[in-house]
């Protein structure tokens, strides 16, 4: 690279995960910059999405420590759709990023056309604007574990699929392959960060943990001691959101020689494999209401598949694999929903 990689451009910088890679980013040097864009206006302390605490929509707001992004005199938010191809052009002319991470993504559960409009058709419109304005020397594409799953499906079509059975999942492997061959036919560096099951505060009230510790915190101020859930036989790779937001930093940072050049796949999780009935058991364990929940599992989903884990050799490589215990992550989330709740009365 001709510079050191200090001028970062971030679709999705209100969400989840976006906001804690401003924040490792900002802190990695004194001349770190960050220029933050998405679909919402700028917001100041909260995240662009809403959680369900007990029935009621709630403005996720934002963790203590990561207040400081907005205002923060090295970060700049600007709205701008990944649907507007000249304003894209406009925003990396005047950004002049040395770094571009598309962090932006419809989550598992839109409905089909929201899922191939953003993780498709979104990322070719970011990758072939960074490719006519050539300011950009790295592009990391932010994906999903999710892409890995194999379902255990007897039916004729379960080789036309070859994968994952989950449109959402599709839509992000689709989103690889159409940056992939964009950046190869343009000459532009290309990393692939596949990021497993996140967890943490200010995680979405659609994805489990979310959901189980809003329950919880319900049954510690009243309500019926009762999880009834989905099937919990799945295993899944937790990784906590500021882990994985460090770990895409650090693949955006990786220093290059003639014998490790830039780019590829890196997996961001924790590389090991946890049974959902047991982060539930820890959970419940963690709210202090071991032996007072009863617990009830619906049938299977038959296009789960039945296990996802990260491949960490590549991260350990860069020395970002995580290192928060999960009995951590889940502790720090359950105190994020109690005082989500208490704020909100």
């Amino acid at each position: 690279m001709k510079a050191e990689p200090t001028r970062l451009l971030l679709s999705g910088a209100q969400g989840l995960l976006a906001r804690s890679i401003a924040w490792h980013w900002l802190a990695s040097s004194p001349d770190a910059a960050v220029v933050g864009f998405g679909r919402s206006a700028r917001l100041s302390d909260t995240y662009s999405h809403h959680l369900d605490l007990d029935g009621r929509q709630v403005p996720a707001r934002l963790p203590a420590g990561l207040l400081g992004i907005d205002g923060h005199p090295r970060y700049v938010y600007v709205p701008c759709s990944l649907d507007d191809a000249a304003g894209l052009d406009d925003l990396i002319s005047r950004a002049r990023p040395h770094v571009v991470i598309h962090s932006a993504a419809a989550l598992r559960d839109d409905d089909t056309a929201a899922l191939v409009q953003a993780n498709v058709s979104g990322t070719a419109s970011l990758v072939e604007s960074c490719l006519r304005e050539r300011w950009a020397d790295r592009f990391v594409l932010v994906s999903s574990g999710a892409v890995l799953g194999r379902p255990v499906i007897d039916h004729p079509l379960a080789a036309v699929l070859d994968g994952p059975a989950d449109p959402y999942a599709i839509s992000k492997r689709a989103g690889e392959q159409i940056a992939a061959a964009l950046a190869l036919r343009g000459g532009m560096p290309l990393a692939v960060a596949r990021v497993f099951n996140l967890i943490g505060p200010g995680l979405q009230s659609r994805h489990l943990p979310a959901e189980v510790a809003a329950r919880l915190e319900a049954v510690r101020r009243g309500a019926a001691p009762l999880l009834q859930l989905g099937d919990l036989s799945t295993q899944r790779d937790l990784v906590s959101v500021d882990d994985a937001a460090r770990a895409v930093v650090a693949v955006a940072q990786q220093q290059e020689s003639p014998d490790q050049p830039w780019g590829g796949l890196v997996d961001i999780g924790s590389g090991t494999a946890t049974v959902m009935r047991d982060l539930v058991t820890l959970m419940i364990e963690t709210a202090g209401l071991t032996g007072r929940i009863e617990l009830r599992e619906e049938g299977r989903r038959p296009f789960d598949a039945p296990t996802i884990v990260a491949d960490t050799a590549a991260l350990a490589a860069l020395g970002a694999r995580p290192t928060t215990p999960l009995a951590q992550t889940c502790a720090e989330l359950q105190a994020y929903v109690a005082d989500q709740w208490d704020s909100t009365g």
